[in-house]
């Protein structure tokens, strides 16, 4: 019961396993049942699975389709396909055209973790601490879908719609994320409970784009979606001397870490406190300016 000549299917312990090699064979299983679950590289189902928090029915597999893996620049606009693991986003050439997103990736998990988890998943997991997410938002990305019927494209801000809820519809997946490429520097900053192989406490990136003269910043794990800190965005993009490069006074990079922190909408849990979560993005944001910019009293963070 092939989906075509190109595709395998065989039997797990009552789960349908479908190995698509192509885009096609992914999305003709998919409308076969729309309700089988898509794996990549499995690091968040699976542990769901193991410990018994999810069951699964039918799979597609969708690990060697080619067609959802790289990325490619198209003028200003990076097209990342959907399977891209962490660990390929180390690559120097492609870390020099989005440098947040390349930080964000380091921090995840460990090395087999990296070399397996792709940007595909973290965005359809839709997990509040996801630490592709900050980045994405920041960036203003946009989600490709593809499903037998067509195709289609989102906004991330209304493809994440809730805490690991997203919007995808019965038979569709991720093809690629696409963000543009910009001139200007770029930080990601996160703490949680340990040094290594951390899941976020919160986080932040900052996107800087000079030729548009403004300041983005995504916000991750205060929220039960990435967040856009505006008013801060708007406060630092009109204090910043963008033709001259002059500093920014220590009392504005001040400001902008308290907005920030008003843009949170943190919880208390188990990772950490409401609180918490609000000090650490003021700080973090505060760093992450003053790694961008020069500041002329002192150190601002």
């Amino acid at each position: 019961q092939n989906v075509d000549a190109s595709a395998a299917r065989r039997q797990h312990y009552r789960v349908t396993v479908t190995i698509a090699r192509t885009l096609d064979d992914a999305c003709a299983a998919l409308a076969a049942d729309p309700e089988a679950f898509v794996l990549a590289g499995g690091t968040d189902l699976m542990v769901e699975v193991n410990r018994g928090d999810r069951s699964i029915g039918n799979v597609v597999a969708i690990d060697r389709v080619r067609e959802l893996r790289g990325w490619t620049r198209e003028g200003d606009v990076l097209r990342i396909g959907a399977g891209m693991t962490y660990a390929e986003m180390a690559d120097p050439e492609f870390a020099a055209l989005v440098p947040a997103l390349a930080q964000a990736a380091r921090t995840i998990g460990s090395p087999q973790i990296r070399a397996t988890g792709t940007i595909g998943g973290n965005v359809a997991t839709a997990s509040p601490a996801g630490d592709m997410l900050p980045v994405l938002v920041a960036l203003d990305a946009v989600v490709e879908l593809r499903s037998s019927d067509g195709g289609r494209h989102l906004p991330l801000d209304e493809f994440v719609v809730g805490v690991k809820a997203n919007a995808l519809d019965p038979g569709e997946l991720i093809t690629a994320v696409r963000v543009p490429v910009l001139d200007g520097p770029q930080e990601f900053l996160k703490v949680g409970p340990r040094n290594a192989m951390v899941i976020s406490v919160a986080s932040v990136a900052l996107v800087v784009d000079p030729s548009g003269r403004t300041v983005r910043v995504g916000l991750g794990s205060v929220g039960p979606v990435p967040l856009r800190a505006t008013e801060a965005e708007v406060l630092i993009a009109a204090r910043i001397d963008w033709e001259g490069g002059g500093p920014l006074a220590a009392v504005d990079v001040d400001r902008f870490g308290d907005l920030v922190a008003d843009a949170a909408r943190p919880i208390d849990d188990h990772r950490g406190t409401a609180a918490y979560r609000r000090h650490a993005i003021s700080v973090m944001a505060r760093r992450a300016l003053v790694r961008a910019f020069r500041v002329a009293e002192g150190e601002a963070a």
